[in-house]
């Protein structure tokens, strides 16, 4: 599975001479009038067309990421199409550059996985080709476009990690950050200016505290607190620190954190848990080209990535599935892959930044985290 730091990459704009403010700076109002929403056809009458058409193009699809070597051989055997993989370490913006450069071509991608400030941008710009398939009624409705020109597909958690070799007891909440007992042990793994963990962290704390994604400065506040209490370290955060007790309290998805517990000396010491008072989280949208060369064949994809057994493989590599609670409420989910993370129910009741918060949340941070985090002197 791919690090932290991969994982925030995706995110990010990178390559193609293509910048990320301008491309949140668009993430408003729909440029473009969409096409209808396509009619669903029956599985059987997909599955037929999209055998007519042979293939599948993909783009931006790492094998060792979030299941995507598992789904694509599970798609191949179920359906014997065949799938061209392009540039499979493709960012967010790589993407979008490709499906611009390579429309109508061959190697045009079909299916895109993007994150939200990026999808939200390419269909506003007419670029994607608008489907709501089989299971689009179980998908949380901030987990998609209403006209279904994307479809959230899998999400992470902000999480706290706590390393009981070096103190008492896991936090449950922002509040508890606050304790005595954290005097020099908490640490957030990426910088909040990055869109990465750090990030919606602040946006969780910010629900927690009074405020929310449109006023995230309660956010800022309490980790500036936290600074001045002398709880919040500024320092690189990696199994050789959390090992060591120079910071055993980390705040990072949630996933990560399920990994840390295989690489500490002593796995058994390592807790993971979701705060109790202001969870939020970020998730990556899956869309259709509406230049699709295979259009078939990108509809069954999305069918198969949202269905059942797609979104099992989302929770064995370690992400949540669009379809979570739908899943555990129907006992779908093997026990094995739910013991990793905290209960179910202590998710449900996640939150999701849209485009615009996300845009303006980042200039706030931008602007104010130095002055209100960095620089405040600790106790």
């Amino acid at each position: 599975m791919l690090t932290r730091a991969e994982f925030v990459r995706r995110g990010l704009a990178a390559g193609a001479g293509i910048a990320l403010a301008p491309v949140l700076a668009g993430c408003g109002a729909r440029k473009a009038q969409s096409p209808a929403v396509v009619e669903i056809s029956p599985l059987h009458r997909l599955v037929a067309e999209a055998r007519l058409e042979r293939r599948l193009t993909t783009i931006g699809l790492p094998p060792h990421w979030a299941g995507y070597g598992r789904l694509m051989r599970a798609f191949r055997r179920h359906y014997g199409l065949r799938i061209r993989s392009e540039f499979p370490d493709a960012s967010s913006a790589e993407e979008l550059a490709a499906l611009k450069a390579l429309a109508g071509r061959p190697a045009g991608p079909d299916v895109l996985d993007l994150k939200l400030v990026f999808a939200a941008q390419a269909a506003a710009d007419g670029l994607f080709s608008p489907y709501q398939g089989s299971h689009w009624e179980t998908i949380p409705e901030g987990l998609k476009d209403p006209s279904g020109l994307w479809v959230g597909d899998y999400w992470s958690a902000v999480a706290f990690g706590a390393n009981l070799r070096h103190v008492r007891a896991a936090p449950e909440s922002w509040e508890d950050l606050k304790r005595p007992e954290y005097h020099g042990k908490v640490a957030i793994a990426s910088d909040p200016r990055e869109l990465g963990s750090g990030f919606v962290a602040v946006l969780a704390a910010s629900l927690a505290n009074g405020g929310s994604f449109d006023d995230i400065l309660p956010g800022i506040e309490l980790f500036g607190d936290l600074k001045r209490r002398g709880n919040l370290v500024v320092t690189d955060v990696n199994a050789v620190t959390i090992g060591s007790g120079e910071t055993p309290v980390t705040i990072d998805w949630d996933y990560v954190q399920a990994q840390r517990r295989a690489l500490l000396a002593s796995p058994a010491s390592w807790r993971l848990t979701v705060p109790g008072d202001g969870l939020a989280g970020s998730f990556f949208c899956q869309a259709i080209s509406a230049q699709a060369r295979h259009p078939a064949a990108a509809r069954l994809w999305h069918e198969f990535l949202l269905s059942d057994e797609g979104q099992v493989i989302r929770c064995a590599s370690g992400q949540h599935p669009a379809r979570f609670q739908d899943l555990v409420a129907r006992g779908v989910v093997p026990r094995r892959l739910l013991e990793r993370f905290p209960p179910p129910r202590d998710y449900a009741g996640i939150r999701f930044p849209g485009p615009d918060q996300t845009k303006n949340a980042l200039g706030v941070l931008t602007d104010q985290w130095a002055t209100k985090v960095i620089q405040v002197q600790s106790a």
